[in-house]
């Protein structure tokens, strides 16, 4: 039984109790305490309430914010003296105010504790309220993952035109991987054929037959000499890197009366070959390259006409 307060200080409004430092008269089973708004009712219950918590780092901020003094506090109960230092030694008490309907009433509805009135659906009792508490957290968070799942089940049946039911039914594939492959390829082949077919269409060729003129081989060299060109041949075989009959022919032009080679300034008069090269470049031969030479230029220029 709580007989009686013998101090109360640095506890809030509460500095002194009574004219000797406690209560003057001793509580009975039944007590009325009474007072103005802030005169220290309610803390009276609360030092109460955390001294059944066994909670000293509450206890102590209840110290005013005036003064840097801790609380103290000395209570008869059921004989013994309880203070900050013998909390161990406390009974329990059974206390209801406001913090009691705080923690033992709970109402989903949201309903304020200072609006006690017309309570429908609540639970009543400290575990209860515990529970009741984790239900709602977790109808809560439920509620926020259907509010993100909105989103996606939307984005999914846009995609594939299908509800997450439906989605949900579709057959696991273990070689999903494969089957992509094998799509992406089918798209692949796919779009070579698009381009294919964007390709311009093919047309008919016309086909024209080419004209030869065989007239620039009429010219003959009836006149050469038949001993001087196997000469000169044989001799162009033996001694020249390659077969170049403008060469003999342009030096016989460059020899003057002399008749020094133009080449090494030799006398040209005892050479075995020369007089053959006077027969094998005859103007029938000179004649001959002239006119091809002029057949060729007029075919080149009608093909640029054309």
């Amino acid at each position: 039984m709580f007989t009686k307060i013998i101090k109360l200080e640095n506890v809030k409004q509460w500095q002194h109790t009574g004219s000797k430092g406690g209560s003057e008269n001793d509580f009975g089973k039944l007590n009325l305490i009474y007072g103005r708004n802030g005169a220290g009712k309610s803390t009276l219950t609360k030092i109460l309430d955390l001294i059944n918590k066994r909670d000293i780092a509450k206890i102590k901020k209840l110290a005013p914010l005036e003064t840097e003094k801790e609380p103290l506090f000395n209570f008869m109960i059921k004989g013994n003296s309880i203070t900050l230092a013998t909390l161990d030694q406390a009974p329990e008490f059974h206390i209801f105010n406001q913090d009691f309907v705080d923690e033992n009433l709970y109402s989903s509805n949201g309903v304020e504790s200072s609006q006690l009135v017309n309570y429908y659906d609540f639970c009543l009792g400290k575990v209860s309220v515990d529970k009741q508490k984790q239900i709602d957290k977790l109808k809560s968070e439920i509620t926020n993952l259907t509010n993100s799942m909105q989103p996606l089940e939307a984005k999914l049946k846009s995609q594939f035109n299908k509800t997450i039911e439906q989605i949900k039914r579709i057959p696991r594939n273990d070689n999903v991987d494969t089957e992509i492959a094998k799509l992406n390829e089918k798209l692949i082949d796919q779009k070579s054929v698009n381009l294919y077919r964007q390709r311009k269409k093919l047309s008919l060729l016309s086909l024209v037959n080419p004209t030869f003129d065989k007239s620039i081989f009429e010219t003959s060299l009836d006149k050469i000499s038949k001993e001087a060109q196997e000469k000169v041949t044989q001799h162009i075989k033996v001694h020249f890197a390659k077969d170049d009959e403008d060469w003999i022919k342009d030096g016989l032009e460059l020899v003057t009366d002399t008749n020094n080679c133009p080449f090494c300034a030799q006398s040209l008069n005892d050479s075995p070959i020369f007089s053959f090269y006077s027969e094998f470049i005859t103007d029938s031969y000179k004649q001959a390259c002239d006119d091809f030479e002029l057949k060729n230029t007029q075919i080149l220029n009608q093909k640029l006409m054309k």
